[in-house]
């Protein structure tokens, strides 16, 4: 029959993940064709293999989309970690520096504090003495005609005042001279530094221009010295030909036979000159 199913056994489908090469059918007729269906059986099973390609290449997206989704989510989280401990960092940074600039702050409140009970003593002082408050204090105008001061004291309050005044003086004009000797010493200290520097810098100069120099010497040397050795060879070699030339015709004038041409100066140069036996 044509509409008749295929045998159950006849494949086996193999899921993504075994690893490896996938054989998506085992050894079975799937594929291959029983025999029995003939054309209609061969389109079944391409059909049915489609289908099974296409269940497989499914699970393979499926299976990547969820790596992707892990890995989007694993970079989401190290990004806030990374921004949580970078929030820290800074907060404790800005905490260092907000307690560095209170510091001199909470030195002047605890001297303004200390100056403000040393006022307070002074006050209560002369309170207990029967005298009026300092002047310029608030408990001073309210007392009114009760708190004036005799007459009697007012020199003692210019000469109070006069001494006050000299010793602030005193220490404004001792606090700008320490200005300007720190300065000053700023100033040398800079100026001592710049000089070693450029003392530093110049015995460094002062090497690579020897270097070079003594570089440019010594090739200069060289230079020369195998110019004067080549200009001695060629002139030794010249002298030698002439001395080699002139015993070559004298050999002749004696001998009465003109000789080879060339060859009397080569014999010459070979018995004569030292090693000339491999010329």
């Amino acid at each position: 029959r044509l509409d008749a199913p295929p045998p159950a056994a006849a494949a086996t489908f193999l899921p993504a993940a075994a690893g490896g090469v996938v054989d998506l059918f085992a050894q079975g007729g799937l594929g291959a064709g029983d025999g029995r269906g003939g054309v209609f059986g061969d389109q079944k099973d391409a059909a049915l293999r489609a289908g099974r390609h296409a269940q497989l290449h499914a699970e393979h997206r499926a299976f990547f989309a969820g790596l992707a989704r892990q890995k989007r989510q694993t970079s989401l989280q190290e990004a806030k970690a990374a921004t949580g401990i970078q929030a820290a960092y800074r907060g404790y940074r800005q905490r260092l520096q907000v307690a560095g600039l209170e510091d001199p702050r909470r030195r002047d409140r605890a001297a303004r504090r200390g100056f403000d009970r040393v006022v307070a003593d002074v006050q209560r002082a002369l309170y207990l003495a029967g005298q009026p408050p300092l002047p310029g204090h608030p408990a001073h105008g309210r007392r009114g005609a009760a708190g004036r001061r005799p007459r009697r004291f007012r020199p003692l309050e210019h000469a109070m005042a006069a001494r006050i005044q000299a010793v602030v003086r005193m220490f404004l004009a001792a606090r700008r001279v320490r200005s300007l000797v720190v300065r000053r010493q700023e100033r040398r200290r800079l100026t001592a530094a710049l000089t070693i520097q450029c003392a530093w810098r110049g015995m460094l100069d002062r090497r690579v221009f020897l270097r070079l120099a003594l570089q440019q010497k010594t090739k200069a040397a060289t230079l020369v010295q195998q110019v004067f050795r080549g200009t001695r060879v060629r002139y030794r070699l010249q002298l030698t030909l002439q001395l080699a030339a002139r015993e070559r015709e004298r050999r002749e004038r004696r001998q009465g036979a003109p000789a080879a041409p060339g060859g009397g100066s080569l014999e010459f140069l070979r018995a004569n000159l030292p090693g000339g036996g491999g010329i």
